[in-house]
């Protein structure tokens, strides 16, 4: 299995006045500059259309005052129908090539911010605390067709299927465009603006504290993501990484947990097996050499298979999930409780912060607490459309991966908010990061950051 990081390559640099907004178009960049200037870049003949690696774009072509009212502070291409939508003022459609004027959405005007659904010709528009959406008909006319009130003026967006992922504040939430419903799902970190960009795959890319340094703006292109300082552009392009800790183990693997710097592997079979890594590894992970196997309990879970582990490192416990949840003390794996009421579950997620526990059983979701002592107490019990097949915690919410979709619940009201498909041939898998991020699988596992990058 292999993850995406991104490296960051130059394209632009040197653009005389600040850049306030980015768009790509058949190969080349449209910068729109605080004066209200647009410049077009090409790349390098070499590029073969793709993002180059070993040159920047070239200034191919200037107009000086394409918008004549207004800053522009957004832009976005719609490449099926030769349109440029840009916000100066109010939305403005221009024809490309040649950016004639082709209309101005009145209806817009004192807007901050927009995003557009190429596919089905939706524009939501954030102004003031309103959000309104508006529908492209068959000829150049925007018909309204929604508007909701949200918490705050909308700093970023993207669309997400049906729903429109928003930054407001120093938050992230989703909210519905049929009904308008609305889901927090995290913060962006202290001093983070809120960063939201959509994938070309359908995945949301979304910055968090100090990962994207000093950017004031995500695009998305077909080839790689735009992010746009005061006066130069570079390019987040996709870089594989990974590296194999554990390999010949016996048997199939069924559950993994890590503990002190080890890898705790649980096999079809029932058995742990605990894997150290080498001793010049300084308890990170190893470039140069795999794990190696430090301790057996060939029969750990004497009935069911284990499905499922996770380390309460604070309280020094492993929980796992054969045939129940069951608790074991580390790090000599005595069994401390069983817990009867989760028979029959199938996955489970653990918050090890607030000490709750919530399992996915049959097409029902239940959430227990974990006292003073070792008894967990039952606190809610969600219906949901099918069976979990994964899922993590996030803040108040959890993360179900149900069919093959990805969705988000509320821990204390039981409201779902439908996210995005995880593909055609790919299993909805869910993982929360150390940091409070997850990362989503989408079609081939290169890594999807719809809830924190």
């Amino acid at each position: 299995m292999v993850h995406s990081a991104y490296d960051a390559v130059e394209l632009v640099s040197g653009v005389p006045g600040d850049i306030v907004a980015v768009a790509a178009y058949a190969g080349r960049l449209l910068v729109a500059g605080k004066d209200g200037s647009l410049r077009i870049y090409a790349p390098p003949g070499h590029a073969g259309g793709g993002i180059p690696r070993d040159g920047p774009y070239a200034l191919e072509r200037q107009q000086p005052s394409l918008w004549r009212r207004g800053t522009p502070l957004a832009m976005e291409v719609s490449a099926g129908r030769e349109l440029l939508l840009s916000l100066a003022e109010c939305v403005n459609l221009h024809r490309l090539p040649g950016l004639e004027t082709v209309a101005v959405i009145g209806k817009t005007k004192g807007a901050n911010l927009f995003a557009w659904d190429d596919r089905r010709g939706l524009l939501a528009v954030g102004r003031w605390k309103r959000l309104t959406i508006f529908r492209l008909d068959s000829g150049r006319e925007f018909v309204e067709v929604k508007e909701f009130g949200v918490p705050d003026t909308v700093k970023s967006m993207a669309w997400c299927g049906d729903n429109i992922c928003l930054g407001i504040r120093k938050e992230y939430m989703i909210i519905n465009s049929m009904t308008g419903a609305l889901t927090e799902v995290f913060s962006s970190g202290r001093n983070a603006p809120p960063l939201v960009v959509a994938l070309p795959t359908g995945e949301l890319l979304l910055g968090k504290t100090v990962v994207l340094r000093d950017v004031q703006k995500l695009v998305e292109t077909e080839n790689c993501i735009l992010a746009v300082l005061a006066r130069s552009v570079y390019g987040l392009l996709p870089v594989p990484i990974g590296a194999q800790l554990v390999s010949g183990v016996p048997g199939d693997i069924v559950a993994v947990a890590a503990y002190a710097g080890r890898l705790l592997v649980a096999g079809k079979d029932g058995s742990l097996r605990i894997y150290a890594p080498p001793g010049h590894a300084g308890g990170g992970i190893p470039r140069d050499g795999p794990y190696a196997l430090e301790r057996q309990q060939p029969s750990l879970w004497r009935r069911g298979t284990p499905l499922a582990m996770e380390v309460s490192a604070g309280r020094e416990l492993l929980l796992s999930l054969a045939e129940c949840v069951n608790l074991h003390r580390l790090p000599g794996l005595e069994t401390v409780a069983v817990i009867g009421k989760t028979k029959g579950a199938n996955l489970f997620a653990w918050d090890d912060r607030r000490g709750l526990l919530a399992v996915g059983r049959w097409k029902r979701l239940t959430i227990f607490r974990l006292d003073s002592g070792r008894e967990f107490v039952e606190v809610k019990e969600f219906g949901v459309p099918d069976t979990v097949k994964s899922m993590a915690w996030c803040g108040d919410n959890i993360c179900l991966g149900i069919r093959k979709e990805y969705m988000i619940i509320n821990s204390m009201t039981g409201a779902l908010t439908e996210v995005f498909s995880s593909g055609r041939n790919a299993p909805p898998l869910v993982v929360a990061l150390p940091t409070g991020e997850l990362l989503l699988g989408k079609v081939n596992m290169t890594g999807c950051k719809i809830c924190q990058n």
